[in-house]
């Protein structure tokens, strides 16, 4: 995740902890991580894919 996203979701998950119904802020801490882990693995699958498809492209070129 950019530096600069990383930041704005930290400051969004901060003012959620103050008015979440979660019971705790780590019950909380830890649904973000599952989410960020999940974004960050899609992001990483969807950059893989990005860089098969160049190597395909630059192979059939040949």
């Amino acid at each position: 995740m950019a530096p600069e996203k990383l930041d704005r979701f930290n400051y969004i998950l901060e003012h959620l902890v103050e008015i979440s119904p979660y019971e705790s802020r780590d019950e909380l801490m830890s649904l973000a991580d599952q989410l960020t882990g999940s974004w960050l693995e899609n992001r990483a699958e969807v950059e893989w894919m990005q860089h098969a498809l160049e190597i395909k492209g630059a192979l059939e070129k040949r």
